[in-house]
């Protein structure tokens, strides 16, 4: 394992294992080349049943390619959802490691606003009294694998004392 040492923003030195974070970014990268490549393959094909010439469908693929349209069109966003992921993957390991330093704080299962539907575990956890960072470990925490989503869970544990903060300043 790689594991890195990275300060925090509380000044709190907490540590991440890399292998673990890449090699997930690793395994949907090589899924999204490989649904690339059964694209390509099948619009080689469609195009030569049109009659196209094995150097016009070169052409025509290479363009799109550069233009991003056709069946490339997604792929600017695939690799950006790939990266976002990663960087998403890395600080939650970061943030779930620095917990441990504090193991009394107690912490509230926050469901991730920008996920349009929850599964069940999750909605479950949000449900949870908050509750010291052991506990939570015991029960599984975001992106560790133990929710029905496994390590894509984009929910977060986040210390009661901020989301006071926040309904402070919020009003909410």
């Amino acid at each position: 394992m790689s594991d890195i040492k990275v300060e925090s923003k509380t000044g709190l030195f907490i540590s991440m294992d890399l292998d673990t974070v890449i090699a997930g970014i690793d395994e949907r990268m090589a899924t999204f080349i490989d649904e690339i490549f059964v694209k390509v393959e099948s619009a080689v094909a469609n195009l030569a049943k049109t009659g196209m010439s094995k150097a016009a469908i070169k052409e025509k693929l290479y363009a799109d390619a550069t233009a991003g349209t056709g069946i490339f069109s997604g792929m600017k966003r695939g690799i950006g959802d790939i990266a976002a992921t990663g960087t998403n993957k890395a600080n939650q390991a970061a943030y779930n490691t620095e917990m441990v330093t504090d193991a009394e704080e107690i912490y509230a299962w926050v469901l991730d606003p920008g996920v349009k539907e929850h599964c069940a575990t999750c909605l479950n956890n949000a449900e949870i009294p908050p509750q010291p960072f052991p506990e939570w470990q015991a029960i599984g925490v975001p992106g560790a694998g133990a929710t029905d989503c496994g390590e894509h869970c984009q929910c977060s544990l986040v210390p009661v004392g901020i989301l006071k903060k926040v309904s402070d300043l919020t009003g909410e």
